[in-house]
């Protein structure tokens, strides 16, 4: 019989008796709309680079099953997320994946999982145990960090000591992302009374994406580039956090 979404995430607290997941093997969370292939996309390179650092790296994700994913013309090679349906939007198959994958990881070196958790949905009451630590991405528009506020909103309303982190994208030089960051910083230490936390930036975005079905193919993985190097770097700092 499939469990409530409340009988699962007792098991993400880390003083909860009785526990079965690894305290050793973090969660670190991607809200994000479920159309969103960008960050998809991103969320996908990152689970592979986190591997290219010798971290055991899952990722979790709500299946492309309705139109609109950001996963549906994604080819992906390398690394096939744990993709879960969510029937009539219930985030409580997602919650247990990312448990199960949690105890499957057991033992593996340095072990995380990345899991998307769609915004387009309602968060359930619990929901916020997945929502501890949370990566972000945000670009320089005004767009994009309006939304970006909005989404640290809504994650620090279910979970206030929740920490948050953003990749910065859309920018075209370091000094145009470092600018960007300081500018997304002041607005949310003057709402929220705390820190963000940087996890780098992306340059070359379009280079990371997998081959998108029925659209242009972008130029992939390459280890050398200026967006490869970016997205590895900032997966070393997102790393480094969580040790």
């Amino acid at each position: 019989m499939a469990r409530e979404l409340r009988d699962v995430l007792h098991y993400f607290l880390d003083d909860e008796p009785g526990r079965t997941a690894p305290l050793s093997c973090p969660v670190v969370a991607a809200p994000c709309r479920r159309e969103d292939s960008g960050r998809s996309a991103l969320l996908w390179r990152l689970a592979l680079e986190m591997r290219s650092l010798g971290r055991a790296a899952a990722l979790v994700a709500p299946a492309p099953e309705a139109e609109g994913s950001g996963w549906r013309d994604l080819e992906l090679e390398g690394l096939e997320p744990g993709f879960v349906p969510l029937g009539h939007g219930r985030l409580d198959r997602l919650a247990r994946r990312v448990l199960e994958t949690r105890e499957q990881l057991a033992g593996d070196t340095q072990p995380l999982v990345l899991v998307q958790v769609p915004t387009d949905l309602p968060w359930p009451q619990g929901i916020g145990d997945l929502l501890g630590h949370c990566w972000l991405v945000a670009s320089t528009g005004d767009r994009d960090r309006a939304e970006f506020l909005s989404l640290c909103e809504r994650v620090l309303a279910v979970v206030p000591k929740a920490r948050v982190g953003v990749t910065v994208r859309g920018a075209d030089s370091l000094s145009a992302a470092r600018a960007a960051f300081e500018s997304l910083a002041e607005l949310f230490e003057a709402r929220f009374d705390r820190a963000l936390l940087s996890y780098g930036l992306v340059l070359d975005e379009h280079e990371l994406y997998p081959t998108v079905a029925r659209r242009r193919a972008p130029g992939g993985a390459r280890p050398g580039t200026r967006a490869t190097r970016t997205l590895r770097d900032a997966a070393a700092l997102l790393r480094g956090d969580l040790e």
